[in-house]
């Protein structure tokens, strides 16, 4: 655990170093990669070209993520760490500005460090799932999404197929979920079930203190890169290449 928390400050200590907004961890990059495990790959440009990737890597918008079984990657959108989002196994998740787009999969989300009157949004292909510093989860099975909302509310816009918004927002409040299908119809809210909770409680306890490397290197080998040299440099000698 020691050894995650020293990846995870040197990580922070580079981002410092550069201007960053309350959406994104510095003027170039969106988010950076601070814990990962199993089958983790990133498209940098959305070319096709899909890589693996490492602790410290920052990525741009319209960076793509994906993971394989028993996968998951966290990532933060400021320097200061209070701004992450987990992407849970099976998933494809595509970078925007403080935006993650899912066709498929489950994130978890939880922001501590937005600037009032912003927000941090899952977009799937039914709904537009919105937090304004709390924390949610927004799945995708079947082409129907589910929102949780795990602290405070969540804000969810439905949206047609065109991907445009469909009819008034919606308030789903703390300890609730529902499911959102074809057209952006909202369906009727429920409490959640224990299981729900054991998810969160098992994202927010593992934060950070989960996998340590990309699975092909040791965890210092990754510090020692980034502590002599820039985070963008460590690419380059990553056994992950």
């Amino acid at each position: 655990m020691k050894k995650v928390f020293t990846i995870f400050s040197i990580v922070l200590l580079a981002l410092s170093f550069a201007h960053f907004s309350h959406a994104s961890v510095d003027s170039i990059y969106e988010v950076a990669i601070v814990n990962m495990k199993g089958d983790v790959q990133v498209d940098t440009n959305g070319d096709g070209i899909w890589i693996k990737p490492w602790i410290g890597m920052k990525l741009m918008e319209a960076a793509l993520i994906k993971t394989g079984n028993n996968s998951s990657v966290d990532i933060v959108f400021d320097a200061e760490g209070l701004n992450l989002a987990r992407i849970e196994e099976n998933t494809l998740t595509t970078v925007r500005k403080a935006l993650l787009e899912l066709p498929d999969g489950k994130i978890f989300a939880d922001f501590a460090n937005l600037l009032p009157g912003s927000s941090f949004t899952i977009k799937t292909p039914t709904a537009a799932c919105s937090i304004r510093g709390s924390a949610m989860a927004a799945g995708v099975v079947d082409g129907v999404t589910t929102a949780w909302a795990y602290r405070d509310n969540v804000y969810v816009q439905g949206l047609g197929a065109n991907g445009q918004p469909q009819g008034s927002s919606s308030t789903l409040p703390q300890g609730n979920r529902a499911g959102i299908g074809q057209g952006g119809r909202m369906g009727n809210m429920e409490g959640m079930s224990e299981a729900d909770m054991n998810a969160f409680r098992e994202f927010e306890s593992g934060i950070f203190t989960g996998g340590t490397g990309t699975g092909t290197e040791e965890p210092e080998d990754v510090v020692d890169a980034v502590d002599t040299k820039d985070l963008d440099e460590v690419r380059d000698i990553s056994p992950s290449n």
